[in-house]
Parts: structure tokens; C-alpha cells; sequence
């Protein structure tokens, strides 16, 4: 959620540098919003390509696992079991079309990397009109009217563009959401924490401990529990989405925070309570875009734009409904 360290300072969000700019892509972000570059590449476990794009007001793609290769021939031990699972790379973009664009880049194979899928990047067509789900809030958690706003005022354009728009809630998100962090905070930050005491700043090292005190890690056999419990959790988004091939949902729950707010418990306790709704896609592994819609402020809030796996197509095909609505994101220049 942030993007500050002691070594090099502070990543400036170009729309107010009183909040973050996001994590772990905040550099990305606020540099595509600034114009330094037109395509920017971030990775993400738990939003980390989603929020810097809600962030700075800009595109994030959030692909489906596999769908982009990560092999890294550098890499001296493997990776945790959940990293491997809900990690991918993605483009942060000003618009839809480059995020497009990126994706069909990102996307060549590796025949060195053990998860990446020869799948075309167009499925096959659905029946019309597409169905899509909304869902306006961040589940168990805060959502700030602007945020729920922006879903319902995406769903206004669906439907103006022919889409089938209904509000209606996935099956599971309040498990998916703890199956996520039972995963994470066990396997993914397991891997992490030492790093991060041995070679983290002050700030890094807090917010590492918060963290973990909030989400303990779990034993073995919960974390082998969980990894079973996602994959009934998948069998469930999957059946959902064969009557709802789309999902509208808040990309946060809040809009970007002061900075530092990850390092007091209470401030971490509203940042993991946050991201939440951004959990739900890399525990599944499908694919979200999110994209700015609306203004509150200085800031633009933002939905994410769900589909099932290796349909990043529907996802860019909506993205561009709600962008031909919104305008192209512009280049802003941070001296206004």
C-alpha cells in the first residue's frame, strides 16, 4: 500500500502527495500518471499492480495465473507455495488499449517457467447480452461511498453499452478472503519477515510485525488446509461465473491513505481492512483490471473488473466501456 523507504525516499502521488502513491508498483503508477512512460510493470499477490493504479488514477491488469511467464534464471531458492500461486506481473497504462497492448507483450511463453499456459489471448464468444455481477462494497470491511458509487455508476455504462447488469454477491468471499491470509501469512510473509527484519527500514520492519500480529501464520496443517480449501473455493467463482462472466467490485475499500498509516496497529488494522476486496482475485487466480472512475477530490476512486481464467479479453472489453465513458486518463503534471 505505500512506496517509502529510508534509502531512497518517498514515491509522491501526483494527484496529492499528502496520500500514498500504492505498493508495491507505487513507483509504476505514479510514473505512468506523470507521463515518465506510457507502460509500467508491477507485480501483484494481494493488489500490488491494482491499488498504485487506483492510487494515481491510471489502468492496473491483473492477470490470471499462468498467463504471463515469471521465470527467473537468477532466482537462487524457489519460491513460497503461495507466492507461486497468486503472484503475477502486470501493466500499469493510462489507457485500456496499451494495457492491451502490454498484456499480448507480457504474455509470450517461456518453455522454462513451470506455470505459464499456451492459451489464446480472445476466448470464445459469449452469448449476448453478458451477464455481470455488481457488487458494491468490500466485503466484512469499510467501503467509502465513493468507492461503492464508482461500481454502480460502471454498471450504468455496462448497461448502456448492452450489457446485462445485475447487483448480485459471489459465493465465498468472506472465506476466500481468510483462506487468502491463512495462506499469506503463513507461506508468503513466512519467506518474507526475515528478509525484511535483516534488510527492511524501521518503517518496513513495523509494518512487517503489525501485520503478522493481526493475521498470525498459521501451522502446517492449516496452511495445507487452506490450499485445499482454495481450490473448492475456485469450483464455487467458476460455477458462479458461468451465469455472471463478469464482476463489477470496489478495487479497495478506501481511497489512498496519509503515509505511514501501515505503521501504528490501528492504521494497519484500516489498511488490512482495505484490501480485503483485492484479495479475492489472486486467491483464485483470475483475472481483474482495474480502472478510475469518478473523482472525489483530487483522487479518482475505482472498480475492478473480474472475469474467469485466461479471460483478460472480457475484462479489457468492459475496461473499455467504462473508459470510452470516463475519458482516457491524461498525464498530470505533479506542479499544478
Amino acid at each position: 500500500m505505500f512506496a517509502d523507504n529510508a534509502l531512497h525516499g518517498r514515491t509522491l502521488n501526483p494527484r496529492d502527495p499528502a496520500v500514498s502513491a500504492g505498493g508495491s508498483s507505487g513507483g509504476a503508477g505514479a510514473a505512468v500518471a506523470t507521463g515518465i512512460g506510457a507502460i509500467a510493470h508491477g507485480n501483484d499477490i494481494g493488489g500490488s499492480v491494482r491499488i498504485p493504479a487506483l492510487f494515481n488514477g491510471v489502468v492496473g491488469l491483473r492477470v490470471s495465473l499462468g498467463r504471463v511467464p515469471s521465470y527467473n534464471p537468477s532466482q537462487p531458492i524457489p519460491r513460497p507455495v503461495g507466492a507461486q500461486l497468486m503472484a503475477v506481473q502486470g501493466p500499469l497504462t493510462r489507457s485500456v488499449r496499451d494495457a492491451r497492448l502490454a498484456l499480448a507483450v507480457m504474455a509470450q511463453g517461456d518453455p522454462c517457467d513451470t506455470r505459464w499456459a499456451d492459451v489464446p489471448l480472445e476466448g470464445p464468444e459469449l452469448p449476448r447480452p453478458v451477464r455481470v455481477a455488481l457488487f458494491p462494497r468490500n466485503p466484512g470491511g469499510f467501503t467509502h461511498p465513493a468507492q461503492a458509487e464508482a461500481v454502480h455508476q460502471a454498471g450504468r455504462y455496462l448497461a448502456d453499452a448492452g450489457y446485462a447488469v445485475d447487483e448480485a454477491m459471489p459465493p465465498g468471499l468472506e472465506e476466500i478472503i481468510e483462506t487468502w491470509h491463512r495462506i499469506g501469512s503463513t507461506d508468503v510473509l513466512g519467506a518474507l519477515a526475515p528478509r525484511v527484519e535483516e534488510l527492511g527500514d524501521d518503517d518496513a520492519r513495523t509494518s512487517m510485525r503489525l501485520w503478522l500480529e493481526l493475521y498470525p501464520p498459521s501451522d502446517m496443517q492449516g496452511v495445507l488446509a487452506a490450499l485445499a480449501q482454495r481450490d473448492l473455493l475456485l469450483w464455487r467463482w467458476l460455477t458462479f461465473m458461468q451465469q455472471y462472466p463478469l464482476v463489477v467490485m470496489p478495487t479497495l475499500g478506501d481511497l489512498a491513505p496519509p503515509h505511514n498509516l501501515d505503521t501504528t496497529r490501528e492504521g494497519q488494522a484500516r489498511v488490512m481492512d482495505s484490501i480485503r476486496v483485492s484479495l479475492i482475485s489472486p486467491l483464485l487466480g483470475v483475472p481483474a483490471i482495474a480502472v478510475p472512475v469518478g473523482n472525489h477530490g483530487r483522487l479518482r476512486p475505482g472498480v475492478q473488473i473480474l472475469a474467469s481464467r485466461f479471460r483478460e479479453d472480457l475484462c479489457l472489453d468492459a475496461g473499455e466501456v467504462v473508459e470510452a465513458a470516463e475519458g482516457v486518463v491524461t498525464p498530470i503534471d505533479p506542479a499544478r
